[in-house]
């Protein structure tokens, strides 16, 4: 079966839903949308070491402290912002 895209390519769309990571065995219902549970967990050992990455700036990691953080501007002199002293 083909689908003519927006842009006039023809692809082959594939009737069955094959792994997300193998991309060999047909997608089993119970680990969708993998074929199993081996092929879920190495697909997020590739995520935990980083060799999938989500592009994007370089400092918005978690600790980062941007402008607007911390307590400065939080209207206390030298309290928490979240509490009352």
């Amino acid at each position: 079966m083909f689908l003519e895209l927006a842009l006039g390519y023809n692809v082959l769309v594939d009737a069955v839903q094959r792994c997300a990571y193998c991309r060999t065995h047909p997608v089993e219902y119970k680990w969708r949308p993998f074929c199993s549970e081996r092929c879920k967990l190495l697909d997020l050992a590739r995520w935990v070491n980083g060799d999938y990455r989500v592009p994007g700036d370089q400092g918005s990691g978690i600790g980062d402290q941007g402008p607007g953080t911390g307590d400065q501007g939080s209207g206390k002199e030298g309290g928490s912002p979240c509490r009352d002293r």
